[in-house]
């Protein structure tokens, strides 16, 4: 998900000032954004709302960051969404077409390997 455009201003629905000075805020936020949904065929641009969590540093050079976006609605389907800032390595999803490796033409998606793994489909053979 990638933000194009803030809908509308941003409203703070609430603060919270923590232990070591910095400041925790909650702020609604309506924005477009390119979605790519599962597979990564499809892109579309689509209205994004939620909860933004936003944590600014006691100093005051210091940029806020976002922590979270919670209860977010993607289009117009209420989803219920919690997004976290950044790429998750842990969770990779890789699509292999069946009908390119000689198989059954039929698309397989493995979800879940890790950055030095790679898929293998097909036929087993033992001795």
């Amino acid at each position: 998900m990638l933000a194009l455009l803030f809908q509308s201003p941003q409203e703070e629905v609430s603060h919270v000032i923590l232990d070591d000075g910095s400041v925790e805020k909650t702020v609604r936020v309506r924005l477009l954004c390119k979605v790519e949904w599962f597979e990564g065929q499809l892109t579309a641009s689509l209205p994004v709302r939620g909860l933004a969590v936003v944590v600014k540093p006691k100093s005051g050079d210091g940029k806020a960051r976002v922590v979270r976006v919670m209860n977010v609605t993607v289009g117009g389907n209420m989803r219920g969404f919690t997004l976290t800032p950044g790429v998750s390595d842990q969770c990779r999803r890789i699509t292999v077409s069946g009908q390119l490796i000689g198989d059954v033409p039929i698309q397989y998606t493995v979800i879940g390997l890790n950055a030095y793994e790679i898929p293998v489909i097909g036929e087993s053979f033992q001795n």
